[in-house]
């Protein structure tokens, strides 16, 4: 595993090959991008069978929508 710098995470990101939506260079640190979620989750159902997750799966019914007011801890 490597570390990409604050210079190598800019460039693959101005390649294509890291992309980020929006992206803010000020999110940008020495070895890491600061990330911001949103208020809105999908959570899996618990289930007894296997999930295959491809682009194809019909995700909405394999989860659930949570809608997060104050804070979550991850």
């Amino acid at each position: 595993m490597s570390v990409l710098t604050h210079d190598e995470i800019l460039d693959e990101i101005a390649r294509g090959h890291i992309v980020i939506d929006p992206f803010d260079p000020a999110a940008v640190g020495p070895a890491s991008v600061d990330l911001h979620l949103g208020h809105e989750f999908r959570l899996f159902r618990r289930v007894h069978e296997i999930i295959k997750v491809t682009p194809e799966t019909d995700y909405e019914s394999v989860t659930e929508k949570m809608l997060v007011r104050d804070y979550l801890v991850l």
